[in-house]
């Protein structure tokens, strides 16, 4: 392993003097799930592919696009420049807990419906980690948009989303005659008709759910954020013009979520 991935990794147990600190866990586990060295091991397959495929440098231009506590960005805290390091998410509260924790990078909030604050051609390397899997159809087109925009050309966008094997899931606890009570909850995650949810998806359609008050209001209203599932179809016929898809990966042992690399052309 990395050394310096293994003392990012170590940090979450014991403060390294140089390194960011940690929101309370309990804020961690809001924001992705997990908490401590947990939440930081689930992304490391996802760093090594942003690593794999643009090698980031302290001029890299790289862009953390729903950077939540900067789970991912400290781990590019010795090898992408302050000013070159990106930190850009809706909600003022994850903006400021990098700021709180120490996350070395340039903050930007973004409004929902907004636009991303840099010029055309102008980044390297984005990233999306666990945003895609949340963002309505028109939010997901709207925001790949704009990625493609402020990408150079040639420039490298990873982000992940839901796949057929979230849907299925979603599907099975929602079918159970006897649920767990996690197992309930998940089942509500499509809404009413989660088999309608793996039709689409099958189908090529984008799949989401503005269900259980995932958007509860505010920033992260139903219209804007919820669950979602992206094709590999769905994305060829809206951005065949503008992205190739490098690799797409729908392995669970990589990752929960599917990844998509794509590079603008």
């Amino acid at each position: 392993m990395d050394s310096f991935i293994g003392r990012i990794l170590a940090s979450a147990d014991a403060k390294d003097g140089d390194l960011p600190g940690f929101p309370p866990p309990e804020v961690q586990a809001r924001f992705v799930g997990r908490s401590g060295r947990d939440a930081l091991s689930e992304v490391l397959p996802f760093v090594s592919l942003i690593q794999d495929y643009s090698l980031p440098s302290n001029s890299t231009q790289v862009l953390d696009f729903g950077c939540g506590w900067g789970r991912i960005a400290r781990f590019f805290q010795n090898s992408v420049d302050a000013e070159a390091l990106k930190l850009a998410d809706v909600d003022p509260e994850a903006l400021n807990w990098c700021k709180d924790s120490g996350v070395k990078g340039t903050r930007y909030l973004l409004e929902p419906t907004g636009k991303l604050p840099f010029d055309n051609n102008s980044i390297d390397v984005a990233y999306s980690y666990s945003v895609f899997s949340h963002l309505s159809e028109v939010s997901a087109v709207h925001w790949l948009n704009e990625l493609h925009r402020a990408l150079r050309p040639n420039g490298i966008l990873i982000f992940t989303t839901q796949s057929m094997r979230f849907l299925q899931l979603v599907l099975a606890c929602n079918q159970k005659t006897d649920p767990s009570a996690m197992e309930a909850s998940i089942g509500t995650y499509m809404g009413r008709n989660p088999q309608r949810s793996v039709e689409q998806f099958q189908s090529g359609q984008h799949a989401y759910s503005d269900v259980n008050g995932l958007g509860g209001g505010g920033m992260l209203s139903g219209d804007f954020y919820g669950w979602a599932a992206i094709p590999q179809k769905w994305f060829e016929n809206h951005f065949r013009w503008a992205f190739h898809v490098e690799e797409y990966i729908d392995d669970p042992a990589v990752l929960e979520q599917a990844v998509y690399v794509a590079r603008k052309k």
